[in-house]
């Protein structure tokens, strides 16, 4: 509730700071038959972030089939933006991973921490290359030195896991067992690269999106530089200030455009734009698991996080999610 409260503050001292008339001009004059393409590669986009997953979690040994990770990515699309209370999507996600697998928790929650991690490394990478450029000179430093920073930081990180003797620290440092647990990811350069490149594939659909949207709403920016505000407004968004990121997205997109000369009221609708986006794509993942397995969005509105040990698969349904009350997660045909 805070999260959504916040939101709605956000987007009202946007809205009042732009103004109103500033804002429905460039709104009218946006032109919706982008949105469609926009939302058929957005969820390409997300059918590629399923992929990504199953491989990943297919490392662990996870053999579930492609069509459950595809219905898990959309109904944790869905549990995150349109079930307010239910548990967040990754959590929904995790628990029934588990169930369907039969395997630990800890376990499921390591495949989408991977899923998760890797995507946020490429979003920064990108950011950071392109902040490197000569069209971004306008972003402030304060902007780009933290960037490069944190590229650095985890390329450093990453390349120091593998020389140094990991395991035997956790020993004495408890918080890198996590790091240690992990190592089927990082420390095999054949799931490193497969994945990086899965999610190259998502982000350049996300980028392309962006172009798009340019297009529709009237932003004059060279390309490379949606590329670096698409990437440095999803980074911010992903942090827990407001709900699903709605307000603080709006406003970061609405300040980077902002630095190369973009008018208030059209930074502002080119946020709106992707904000719909957003919205018109989880209205549709949520028909497909509502016609694919209808009790699944029932089960996530009523299902609290549950105190089962992580060293138990999770069995615990207070529902029924699958469509004729067969077995959950039965691999699709």
């Amino acid at each position: 509730m805070i999260k959504l409260l916040l939101s709605a503050l956000f987007l009202w001292l946007l809205v009042s700071i732009t103004g109103v008339e500033k804002i429905w001009l460039a709104i009218q004059s946006a032109n919706l038959a982008w949105l469609l393409p926009c939302v058929a590669v957005y969820l390409f986009g997300q059918w590629v972030s399923a992929v990504r997953w199953r491989y990943l979690a297919r490392v662990l040994g996870f053999n579930q089939p492609l069509a459950d990770y595809v219905d898990l990515y959309f109904l944790g699309m869905v549990a995150s933006l349109f079930l307010p209370g239910a548990m967040g999507g990754d959590a929904v996600r995790t628990l029934l991973l588990a169930q369907w697998s039969g395997k630990r928790k800890r376990e499921a929650v390591l495949t989408l921490l991977a899923e998760r991690g890797v995507g946020l490394l490429t979003l920064l990478w990108m950011a950071a290359m392109v902040c490197a450029l000569p069209v971004t000179d306008t972003f402030p430093l304060a902007i780009k030195q933290p960037v490069w920073a944190l590229a650095g930081f985890s390329v450093v990180g990453w390349l120091a896991a593998l020389v140094l003797p990991v395991e035997a620290m956790a020993e004495k440092f408890k918080p890198l067992q996590l790091v240690v647990m992990a190592k089927p990811y990082w420390g095999n350069l054949k799931v490193v690269a497969v994945s990086l490149g899965l999610s190259a594939i998502v982000q350049g659909g996300m980028v392309v999106i962006h172009w798009l949207m340019a297009l529709a709403t009237g932003v004059d920016a060279h390309p490379l530089v949606l590329v670096a505000v698409y990437c440095l407004v999803t980074i911010v968004s992903a942090l827990p200030i407001a709900f699903a990121g709605f307000g603080v997205r709006e406003g970061a997109y609405q300040a980077l455009l902002g630095f190369v000369g973009v008018a208030s009221g059209i930074g502002l609708a080119y946020g709106l734009y992707w904000a719909m986006i957003l919205l018109i794509t989880t209205a549709v993942a949520g028909a497909w698991v509502l016609w694919k397995r209808p009790g699944l969005l029932a089960w996530a509105r009523s299902t609290s996080p549950k105190t089962q040990g992580d060293d138990a698969p999770s069995t615990h349904m207070e529902t029924d999610p699958t469509p004729m009350g067969g077995e959950l997660g039965a691999p699709s045909p």
